[in-house]
């Protein structure tokens, strides 16, 4: 992770805490730490038992990590070709849910929980160091890795799971963490907390209340925050973005989203921030929007009941259903017909 990401991340978490103490006529609670590779807050009415939410986040990262060697997903990567590999009920669950998303009407696999190969084929595999020393791969390396990034390489019969290609792996970053807020959510709501704000490394869930919520800038920006909105209570946000996990080789930045095309994402969206019904929904329909661009985007967004907040190579702010508030006015609000 580098500096400038461990920066965004920190203003974000600072931004939402004054928000929060300013939402909230009663006394609150907090636990802070560090995850599945972010950090995160949750602010609650309640008094919070920290280790339980760590707990809770470090069972998710035991079964869906690529690199913690006892997890699901690294078994599964590393099996035998036509083995079956047994695993919980939580990885079935959002393995299940990530294959749905790959198979979006109109979008296939602009989320893509086979694309790990070419993840670690850019250098974006765990641990994310070193990041800047980085150099883009061969063509002909993309082409090759390409061909087996798919999901038709794997089978999957409730919590069984068979690959079927030795080169093929899955990776569930870019829904896990959605996932893992939304266990939170269910555990601070059974605990008795009327009021909460979870916040994931970006991806936020409000309980009880509305929040205000900033877009952290995608590029250099003198305010900690280009936008704001209302998280509605009840509801999840996630971003994606170029600026999350990148390096720059001979001018040009290189980010961790990858297309279909197996070289990361290059549409005329540099942020997309998705609010829907759950962390999850969000975190994989940010991925997917990111992707395809703002047209497309839009229409995915619509399709499935959500709203978007979408940012643009050229500085235009684009609200979907939602009413944003400029505050860098660098940017230009524009509303999605």
């Amino acid at each position: 992770m580098n500096v400038k990401r461990v920066f965004i991340i920190l203003s974000v978490i600072i931004l939402l805490a004054n928000v929060f103490a300013l939402t909230s006529c009663s006394r609150s609670y907090t636990a802070e730490g560090f995850a599945l590779g972010t950090f995160y807050t949750v602010k609650s009415s309640k008094r919070l038992d920290p280790k339980a939410i760590q707990d809770i986040l470090d069972s998710v990262e035991n079964k869906f990590s690529v690199s913690v060697t006892t997890s699901d997903i690294f078994r599964i990567n590393n099996s035998v070709t036509g083995e079956w590999i047994e695993v919980s009920e939580d990885t079935g669950f959002l393995l299940n849910a990530a294959f749905d998303f790959a198979l979006t009407d109109n979008a296939v696999n602009a989320f893509n929980p086979a694309v790990f190969p070419l993840v670690a084929l850019w250098g974006f595999a765990p641990p994310y160091l070193e990041l800047m020393e980085k150099t883009p791969p061969r063509e002909e390396d993309i082409t090759a890795v390409l061909a087996y990034c798919d999901i038709s390489n794997f089978i999957i019969e409730g919590n069984s799971v068979k690959r079927l290609n030795e080169n093929a792996a899955l990776d569930l970053g870019g829904i896990a963490k959605g996932y893992a807020a939304d266990k939170i959510a269910d555990y601070l709501i059974e605990s008795g907390a009327k009021r909460a704000l979870i916040n994931l490394g970006g991806t936020l869930i409000s309980i009880g209340k509305n929040s205000v919520i900033g877009i952290a800038p995608p590029r250099d920006s003198n305010y900690s925050y280009i936008a704001s909105f209302t998280l509605s209570e009840g509801f999840a946000c996630a971003t994606s973005g170029d600026y999350e996990r990148y390096y720059i080789n001979d001018g040009v930045r290189y980010h961790h989203i990858i297309g279909k095309d197996g070289y990361p994402a290059d549409s005329d969206i540099i942020s997309a921030t998705i609010i829907c019904d759950s962390g999850k929904n969000a975190d994989a329909m940010s991925t997917m929007v990111f992707v395809e661009g703002s047209a497309k985007g839009i229409e995915l967004i619509r399709a499935n009941a959500a709203k978007g907040i979408l940012v643009t190579r050229d500085n235009i702010i684009i609200a979907v259903d939602i009413e944003v508030k400029i505050k860098d006015s660098g940017y230009t609000l524009t509303i999605a017909e």
